[in-house]
Order: structure tokens, then sequence, then C-alpha cells
């Protein structure tokens, strides 16, 4: 047990005396100096001149298709049934239908007239019941998040979400 320690001693100070060996660089400018302390600094590193950074690129950001609301488009809140044409900021069609009530495409109370602009914002009415809708259109023209009202039994506005059919 005794012989164990003393090698551990023995490494112990093997290794304390080569760190202060290497502090010193082994030697050279300590000479047989025996502490850190007394060793002169070590050089210091030389400073490197930064790189500029170079002039980042602008990227241009894609410019989103236009809308097209053109088709067939079914309220989920009220189950309006719209038929929408659109030719460049004019909005055209009918009320195809309530639930499972068709109309007349002829009857000109079903005739639907409105407007989109370039940010998707859709309004449009038409005489039937009163209906009236303000919107916006997402990206990709699958849905139409807004307000519809209408007057059948009653004169409401509803949360409504109209979807491509």
């Amino acid at each position: 047990m005794m012989s164990a320690i003393r090698r551990v001693f023995a490494l112990a100070t093997a290794v304390a005396f080569a760190l202060v060996l290497g502090a010193c660089g082994g030697g050279g400018a300590c000479g047989d100096r025996s502490t850190a302390a007394d060793c002169p600094p070590s050089p210091s590193p030389p400073i490197a001149t930064p790189t500029p950074f170079a002039t980042p690129t602008p990227i241009a950001t894609p410019t989103p298709a236009a809308l097209d609301v053109t088709g067939n488009w079914r309220s989920l809140a009220r189950s309006w049934n719209f038929n929408l044409k659109q030719d460049g900021s004019t909005l055209s069609g009918v009320v195809v239908g309530f639930k499972n009530i068709s109309y007349p495409a002829t009857d000109p109370t079903v005739q639907i007239n409105g407007t989109i602009d370039s940010s998707g914002n859709v309004a449009f009415s038409a005489a039937v019941f009163g209906i009236e809708f303000n919107g916006v259109a997402e990206p990709g023209g699958l849905r139409i998040t807004g307000t519809l009202r209408d007057c059948a039994g009653g004169c409401r506005n509803y949360g409504e979400i109209l979807e491509k059919q």
C-alpha cells in the first residue's frame, strides 16, 4: 500500500515539474528557474487584420400570383352557393342557391356585382335576400374569409368562410 502511495506522489511531482518547465518553455529564456512567475511573458500572437464583409446582395421578393376567384363557392356558415366570375378587378356572377334550394340564373335578383383588389379584398352583393359579402381571399384563392349579411329569416351579419368547390 505504501509503495502505491509513493508511486502516486512521484507521478504527481513529475507532472508538477513538467508543468513548471512547460510554463517557462522548457529552459531557454527561463534558464534553470524553478517557477513560472519568474518567466518573461509569452509573446503576444500577431493581431489579425479583420476581413471586411461583402456587401449583401438584396434578394428580390417574389411577386405572388394574381388571385383568381372565378368559380363555384359555398359559404360554410349559411350554406349559400355562389358562382363568381372575375374580370380584372370586377366580379360578376349569380347566387346559385341556398342550402338545397336552387335559383334560376336568369332571375335578375340573383345577379352578383362586386370587386376584388390586388390585396385580395373581395366585396359583392346580390338583391336576393339582401346579400352582401366583404372579405379577403387567401393566397392560392381557395378560401375567402369575411362577413356575410343576408335577410333570409331576418337581417343579420355572419362571420363567413367561402370555400372554392
